[in-house]
């Protein structure tokens, strides 16, 4: 019995380091031959300004690569020097992007910077707001949870936070929200007239196109008033809808959970099972005790059955139904106390010593 138990722990456990080996040659196998430090770049610059920043990317590879770097098409308002380098293995380099107004107006710009080798191609987003000096509101968005995920033909949901910098009065404002894609064209738009007073908030739903394309986009909310304009930009993704369990579990995270509830789960079964089977073996031998006594007395009254006297049988008899009775309490009460002891040992953690017993 125990030498079974064994096989079935040593062979679950196995089991388990199998997947686990499996599941960490999987993320191996998946690691990105190179990293980049950010996965969106996001600025403010004022109007008719120009600002610079930088992303730094590390050659994972444990070969040389060449690295190009560049920006979609249709993108005027970012530009970088470092259009192609060459890292070693582990290597790292800090690529400076240069961010300008190219219109000379308020304005979220939204884009996309690429860097390329020959075994990977990796895009950042990227969210450039050009802000007019005196805007008299500042804009906080974030997703609102219920809407996180967004879909084709799903919901786009944003909460909105609008402070006024200004003064404490409520004002009548224009708002309008848009939607680009990372190529900055616009997908759709929306307007509505607002009475913000010193904070307002507020839960803004869009329905999401059933054709729209899967990618990045960036959420605009812009507020016109005094002949300013303050605005926001905010990315999101849009993704299959998923089914079943929610993909930002990590599958690796998983396995690992999986794995250790697994071991846990063999080892106090493996534990308490044992020292169950100890009691339990104890109760077959109590039992058997038992029958012993059980059988004897049987036999002795068989016995006592064949004397010709009666009266001397039916005292006899009588006296081993008292006997009887005696005997069976007093092996019942021993069991009570063996029981009592083994369970004792059984919290004391005693295995050993219950085997003893």
């Amino acid at each position: 019995m125990v030498n079974k138990k064994k096989i079935l722990i040593i062979g679950g456990i196995i089991i388990l380091v199998a997947i686990l080996i499996f599941a960490g040659t999987k993320y191996y196998l998946n690691k990105e031959s190179f990293s980049i430090n950010t996965i969106l770049l996001k600025l403010n610059i004022p109007v008719g300004s120009e600002s610079i920043s930088s992303v730094k990317v590390t050659n994972n590879e444990k070969i040389e690569q060449t690295f190009e770097v560049y920006f979609d098409d249709k993108n005027s308002f970012a530009y970088t020097k470092d259009k192609k380098f060459t890292l070693g293995p582990g290597q790292s380099k800090e690529v400076e992007i240069n961010f300008r107004d190219v219109n000379g107006n308020a304005e979220i710009y939204a884009g996309k910077l690429v860097i390329e080798t020959e075994l990977l191609i990796r895009e950042i987003p990227i969210i450039l707001g050009v802000e007019e000096e005196g805007h008299a509101f500042v804009i906080i968005q974030s997703s609102i949870p219920k809407y996180q995920d967004v879909y084709p033909g799903g919901k786009i949901g944003v909460e909105i936070r609008v402070f006024n910098v200004e003064n404490d009065l409520s004002h009548n404002v224009e708002s309008k929200y848009s939607i680009k894609n990372l190529n900055n064209e616009l997908i759709l738009s929306e307007e509505e007239n607002l009475l913000i007073k010193e904070n307002f908030g507020i839960a803004k739903t869009i329905d999401a196109p059933e054709t729209l394309p899967y990618g990045y986009y960036v959420f605009v909310t812009s507020i016109d008033y005094n002949a300013t304009k303050s605005m926001a930009g905010y990315l999101f993704n849009v993704s299959p809808k998923k089914q079943g369990i929610n993909g930002n579990f990590n599958f690796f995270v998983i396995v690992i959970s999986v794995f250790v509830i697994g071991i846990l789960f063999l080892f106090f079964y493996f534990t308490f099972n044992t020292k169950d089977a100890l009691i339990l073996q104890l109760k077959k031998q109590q039992n058997k005790e038992l029958e012993r006594n059980l059988l004897l007395i049987k036999k002795s009254r068989l016995e006592l059955n064949k004397l010709n006297n009666v009266y001397e049988r039916n005292k006899k008899i009588k006296q081993l139904d008292k006997t009887k009775k005696a005997i069976v309490r007093k092996v019942k009460l021993k069991q009570k106390v063996q029981r009592k002891q083994m369970s004792i040992l059984k919290k004391q953690g005693k295995k050993d010593k219950m085997k003893s017993k």
